[in-house]
């Protein structure tokens, strides 16, 4: 009896008077085919008698390609971008071959001070004062791979540290539903201005110059009309919320309005509100309906701004689903979180009362929060902001990866 079975397109038969049992045939083809290696794995298993005939076998070939050679692994970042004193900087180092996964570190040379260089090959953090007197810096940067014996490469870079000559305006994305929206005139709505009208007032009385991006500028009642944060400063309306939105219409207007305006700093997210039923009323889970939109807006953000600050807001509920979907949020944090662009979630249920009964409520109606809902929203806010401005010491060192290059696809995009 023969035993063969064809793997791909390749068969050979022979004739052997030996009786041959498991025997393992290589046979290399490299002079017809290159890059081709071909196993044949022989098995007869008739026994051999004076009288029998010679035993014919056939020998069936496994085609596998051969292990391409390591390109030589080479540092492709050409120069560093200057840095400014006082603020936030961030650079990725890029190479190109090897094996990875690589090591980074800085083979000689100082980086001014306030800056740290991680093995991931990652420049970061704030230049101190005075930076720019030594500026500028010349550094050597190492990139070792994981093969053996290990490649590497070095390259020797100047890094120029300048002065701020202008104050720098931040770039402040709302983006949610609303609870970030507002703008009712309805009776016992009339000052439902949302957390943008206290965060306004904070960073003013602060001193922070910023500027509030986004294609909407409206309340969702038409005649709703918000008070200056401060006498004399008018409310900046420019926002991306809308009443009523799930996280994934979110995610979708985004994709069209982001080109439309100035790239933001940072971006306050608040959704889910409106998913919080979904299991139950649709049959969708709150990953689903939630986290998986939530991951699609951090990527769409950082293909327009890879170094975007990202806070992540939890629902203000102590109660409920709300309960359920904290720890998924959390999670998708952490797994998003990087160096250059951190994303941190933010406690907005913590000391929040939704019910409008309590004495100390701060809700109208167990959702949208009234004027002490919102001042607690606004200073949750403004707490986990300010770090993020030009404190180096805030940036999280621990990363999973770098944020998506600009015009990378985003996970579940359809064009």
């Amino acid at each position: 009896m023969i035993k063969s079975v064809l793997v791909g397109a390749f068969r050979f038969c022979f004739f052997d008077e030996n009786n041959m049992t498991n025997t393992l045939l290589l046979v290399s083809l490299l002079s017809l085919f290159p890059a081709l290696v071909f196993a044949a794995d022989l098995e007869t298993s008739r026994s051999a008698k004076p009288d029998s005939r010679m035993n014919d076998g056939v020998v069936d070939f496994i085609v596998t390609s051969a292990p391409p050679a390591t390109a030589p692994i080479a540092i492709t970042t050409s120069s560093l971008p200057a840095a400014i004193e006082g603020r936030t900087y961030c650079h990725p180092m890029d190479a190109a071959g090897g094996t990875g996964p690589l090591s980074w570190r800085l083979s000689s040379g100082n980086l001014p001070g306030g800056l740290s260089f991680s093995n991931a090959g990652i420049i970061f953090g704030t230049p101190g004062p005075d930076a720019n007197l030594s500026s500028p810096f010349s550094v050597a940067i190492s990139v070792v791979d994981s093969s053996s014996p290990v490649n590497s490469h070095t390259r020797h870079y100047s890094l120029a540290v300048s002065v701020a000559t202008d104050v720098r305006t931040i770039n402040i994305l709302a983006i949610g539903d609303s609870i970030t929206h507002g703008g009712r005139t309805d009776p016992g709505h009339e000052d439902e201005w949302t957390y943008r009208l206290p965060l306004q007032r904070m960073l003013l009385e602060r001193g922070i110059a910023f500027d509030f991006v986004g294609t909407r500028t409206k309340g969702r009642d038409e005649g709703a009309v918000w008070p200056d944060p401060i006498p004399g400063i008018p409310f900046d309306p420019d926002h991306e919320a809308q009443y009523g939105a799930k996280t994934a219409v979110a995610r979708d207007y985004l994709r069209t309005d982001l080109p439309q305006f100035d790239p933001p700093d940072i971006v306050l997210i608040h959704l889910g509100t409106n998913n919080q039923g979904d299991p139950q009323n649709h049959g969708i889970g709150h990953v689903e309906a939630i986290v998986d939109p939530l991951r699609q807006i951090i990527c769409i953000l950082r293909q327009r701004n890879p170094n975007i600050v990202i806070l992540l807001g939890h629902l203000n509920f102590n109660h409920g689903n709300a309960l359920l979907i904290r720890p998924l949020v959390e999670a998708l944090a952490v797994e998003e979180n990087t160096i250059c662009s951190p994303v941190v979630t933010v406690h907005h249920y913590l000391g929040f009362n939704a019910d409008p009964n309590h004495p100390e409520a701060d809700t109208y109606d167990w959702a949208h929060p009234n004027p002490s809902g919102q001042e607690k929203m606004a200073r949750h806010w403004f707490d986990a902001l300010i770090p993020h401005l030009n404190i180096p010491d805030s940036l999280t060192i621990t990363t999973n990866g770098l944020p998506d290059a600009v015009g990378e696809r985003c996970p579940g995009q359809v064009d």
